[in-house]
């Protein structure tokens, strides 16, 4: 820890000095540093087959350098069996999981302290069965089989109803679905939490949680099991969407589960039939007999598709209420009838809209399990046609189901005739019609047309340098009837290439001297025993290569070995010049004695022509490269192909044909972009040392040596702003400050970095690049600086995270006294702070610790304050200063996860700055 400046400047020169003594004997031990391969397994999903808190334990203890060297040759062996194991892991993708699984259950706060006995008998759906103490022998053998008799028939029913008609791929990384049963209700509810549930699906562990009966005092265990295989139906969608992907909207999130889970019956085969739940039916029933309501409460088909959140229902509902003069809708109501539509809906789409019905909604299903936003897979799968009716057949479907199901209720379905036809012509913006989305960008759009001379005659240069020559005369042959004199003098000059290189091949063969040359990365050295049929034959070599084709031959290769005349056959004397000339090499004229009028010239060309005609061969080369490649799906072809377009726009952007295809070039470049961001994570993005772990957390270093750190920090004068103009007005002091009240005291704050810190000085906000969801660990080490004045305000911070950019957020001051709000759901917990408040010219050190579900505050290693995550799940982090005397930031630690919403957000800014870097304005 750091304390006054000049104190420690006294202490680093002291310790250089002793380093300097002693630098050949002993040294601070770091198993990041001195042990190969130990940080990349420190954060791997396999950590645990190393012996990793051993080493960790050691850090930062001063050992000699033999006793270093023994820890590695120790760690070498330790690793090596390590390694054996990780390899067996990761061969077979469900022994992985399994392991990964099993490690998760012994880790987990409440899971880890019961006794789960698991049957893997059940795979693909292996479960883990709690038995109670008093429960009798047969108890795990007979619930494992119950359950798996269910959890098998739902995934048949799964696999046959979208994964095979549509094709749907299982994530690799997770071929089983494993299901944990505990003993009762009371169990679940200590596993989870959560009073009014039954069952979960835990995607960190990626397991399915429930809960039997184990001591018989279940009312309806009918019930337990629905929402067991509810959780299941979740955890079935997730292993076959894209890893990563966000969740779907309202609509498909609360109305599949319960189309694949819900039933009445006895045993499986209940589920062959699904069923629209009677409560369902009744509460949509009842809501469309209440004028007010049925306005307020009911939604078309494709408007409940589109809605994401209980803001925006609530939104759509109350803009109805208004425009119609009524009371708005009472907010559990709107949101059980939304959910009742939701089930009912996915029902009437999938078994009571005919065959043509069905083939639509497996349309939108394939669309928005292959990544497609649910709205719009569901409107590019029903024409407008289809959509215009949908509702009249929805609610015939809903009272006909009603009447089923309550036989002896009579209820007029002419009350819903017309019930959205008073509705505005526009909708609202969020619901606005999209068209079709457009066909995915291909490639193939870069291709160089037929017709087009000039890319075809540069086309055919970049064919004569990689040593197509045959293809090269080809293609100038072709345009030669509709081209000038240049066309047919490029003929000829082609033409003396091949016999330059027909002259070179045919000595060899004449004299029997061995070829020496590369092919497929492999040196070669053989007798040509013929050349025919454009292919080069070899002899006897020790690569068993028979034969290469002649346009594999690079043509400077042949240049620069038919260096006499008995090896250029009739070739010209100028051919071989040429081919230097092509080659872009700068002293190409080899023959300055050919004084003849080709030779002539082709110097002049070489001067007026060449230079231009060279450039856009190569423009040439690469864009049917990259035309023929395909969108790219791994980084180094990313990579790969980001260079090569910024290649092309920085170097041949005026050549005519690169100019007019710059749009799709640069949407080539962007589409890389993404998959090199999803491949490098957040390294492109942030100014600050870090690193991504396996399981996607992320980890950012700010030592502050450099002063780029301090892009990673946004003004954001409208974040928090309420709560920061209150909390700036409590800190003012009142005899002199009461001036400054009204203040606008959101203006950026000044950043500096200066001796290896960064200095915050002014009011306002501070936002990071990133936004966080669920766990996270966020760790400042600072001073706030003494400066002798009696006129300024006492400085101040809060650290805020899981913001919503607004006046939502857990919030920590410097002494870790906790904050955490949401105005939206108006939850307020404050803890009650004692300390007294801190020196100036101090170091200190807090970290804010969150687990997802509860954050403590820890000063100098002190715990001082714990609170719950209340509403707050995700969001932005940064700083609130008030700082008229500098506040010194000498490091800082964020940890955490990426929030999944903000994915695409991140993927925007960091490509419109690497597209800017590549000259794409």
């Amino acid at each position: 820890m750091r304390v006054a400046r000049e104190h420690r400047i006294r202490i680093c020169a002291w310790f250089f000095c002793a380093v300097l003594t002693a630098a050949n004997t002993r040294g601070t031990f770091d198993p990041a540093r001195d042990l190969e391969g130990f940080e990349a397994l420190f954060t791997s999903e396999l950590n645990d087959l190393y012996p990793i808190e051993k080493y960790s334990d050691l850090l930062g203890t001063e050992l000699s350098d033999a006793a270093i060297q023994k820890l590695r040759e120790q760690w070498a062996r330790e690793k090596a069996r390590g390694d054996v194991e990780a390899a067996r892991l990761r061969a077979d993708p469900a022994l992985l999981q399994m392991h990964v699984l099993r490690r998760g259950i012994r880790e987990h706060k409440y899971l880890s302290k019961i006794v789960l006995e698991e049957r893997a008998e059940y795979a693909p759906c292996p479960v883990f069965i709690q038995k109670p103490v008093s429960a009798n022998e047969r108890y795990v053998a007979d619930t494992a089989a119950t359950y798996s008799a269910w959890l098998k028939k739902s995934l048949e029913l799964f696999d046959a109803r979208y994964v095979k008609p549509l094709a749907l791929e299982r994530r690799k990384e997770l071929p089983l679905l494993p299901v944990v049963i505990l003993a009762s209700t009371g169990d679940f509810r200590n596993y989870s939490n959560q009073p009014t549930r039954d069952a979960a699906f835990d995607d960190k562990l990626h397991v399915v949680v429930g809960h039997g009966d184990a001591f018989g005092v279940e009312t309806s265990p009918i019930d337990a099991r629905v929402r067991l295989l509810y959780s299941f139906a979740q955890a079935l969608v997730d292993a076959h969407a894209p890893a990563g992907a966000p969740a779907g909207s309202y609509w498909f999130e609360y109305g599949f589960p319960p189309y694949a889970s819900f039933h009445t019956g006895l045993t499986p085969a209940a589920l062959d039939r699904p069923e629209p739940p009677r409560a369902a039916l009744e509460r949509i029933v009842q809501t469309a007999l209440d004028r007010a309501k049925r306005e307020t409460m009911l939604f078309p088909i494709a408007e409940l598709v589109g809605i994401y959140g209980t803001p925006e229902l609530a939104k759509l509902s109350n803009a109805q209420a208004k425009r119609l003069s009524v009371e708005p809708a009472n907010a559990n109501e709107l949101f059980e009838c939304f959910r009742a539509q939701a089930i009912v809906a996915m029902h009437f789409l999938q078994d009571g809209h005919g065959e043509a019905g069905r083939a639509a909604f497996l349309r939108y299903f394939k669309a928005r399990m292959t990544g497609t936003t649910d709205r719009d897979a569901f409107l590019a799968a029903y024409d407008v046609a289809a959509r215009a009716k949908l509702d009249a057949d929805f609610y015939d479907y809903v009272f006909t189901e009603y009447a089923r199901a309550f036989p002896g209720q009579t209820v007029d379905p002419s009350i819903v005739a017309g019930l959205f036809a008073s509705r505005p012509a526009t909708p609202s913006p969020v619901l606005a019609p999209v068209s079709a989305p457009p066909p995915p960008f291909d490639p193939k759009k870069l291709a160089l047309r037929a017709d087009d001379l000039e890319s075809q005659h540069a086309l055919a240069l970049a064919e004569a340098k990689q040593g197509d020559l045959d293809g090269a005369r080809a293609r100038l042959a072709a345009l030669a009837p509709r081209a000038d004199a240049a066309i047919a003098r490029e003929l000829e000059r082609i033409g003396a290439l091949i016999q330059l290189r027909d002259g070179y091949f045919a000595s060899l063969v004449a004299a029997g001297t061995k070829w020496v040359s590369e092919f497929d990365g492999k040196k070669i050295v053989a007798p040509i025993t013929k050349v025919d049929g454009g292919m080069l034959h070899l002899g006897e070599n020790r690569q068993g290569i028979t034969k290469i084709p002649l346009a594999a031959i690079p043509l400077i290769e042949i240049a620069k070995q038919a260096d006499k005349k008995e090896k250029q056959g009739v070739a010209p004397a100028w051919a071989r010049s040429f081919a230097f000339l092509l080659a872009g090499e700068e002293k190409w004229d080899k023959t300055p004695k050919d004084e003849s009028a080709a030779a002539k010239a082709l110097r002049a060309d070489a001067k007026a022509f060449y230079p231009a005609a060279i450039a856009a061969a190569d423009a040439a080369a690469s864009i049917t490269r990259l035309a023929a490649a395909g969108v790219p799906t791994r980084a180094t072809d990313a990579d790969a192909a980001i260079a090569a377009v910024g290649s092309l726009v920085r170097e041949h952007r005026d050549v005519p044909f690169v100019t007019a295809r710059l749009a799709d070039l640069r949407e080539l470049a962007r589409l890389s972009l993404v998959v090199s961001f999803g491949q490098a994570g957040i390294a492109g993005l942030l100014a600050g040392a870090n690193r991504t772990a396996s399981d996607g957390r992320v980890f950012v270093t700010y030592e502050f040596d450099s002063a780029t750190e301090t892009e990673d920090f946004l003004p954001a004068p409208k974040v928090m702003r309420h709560f920061f103009k209150s909390k700036a007005k409590d800190k003012a002091k009142d005899k002199d400050k009461e001036k400054d009240k009204d203040k606008d005291n959101t203006q950026p704050v000044t950043m500096t970095v200066d001796g290896g810190d960064l200095v915050l000085a002014g009011s306002g906000a501070l936002q990071h690049r990133l936004r966080i969801a669920g766990a996270f660990r966020f760790s400042i080490e600072f001073e706030f600086e003494h400066i002798e004045s009696n006129d300024v305000v006492n400085p101040w911070f809060e650290v805020f995270l899981h913001s919503d950019g607004q006046d939502s957020a857990i919030l920590s001051n410097p002494r870790g006294a906790l904050y955490v709000r949401d105005t939206k759901d108006r939850y307020e917990k404050q803890s009650i702070s004692t300390e007294t408040g801190l020196y100036l010219g101090t170091d200190y050190k807090l970290e804010i610790i969150g687990d997802g579900e509860r954050v403590t505050t820890h000063l100098d290693g002190e715990k001082m304050h714990e609170a719950a995550y209340g509403p707050r799940t995700a969001g932005i982090l940064g700083f609130l200063v008030r700082c008229e005397t500098p506040l010194r930031i000498h490091r800082l630690d964020i940890e955490g996860t990426l929030d999944p919403s903000a994915k695409d957000e991140l993927i925007s800014t960091w490509t419109l700055r690497k597209l800017a870097e590549l000259g794409f304005e």
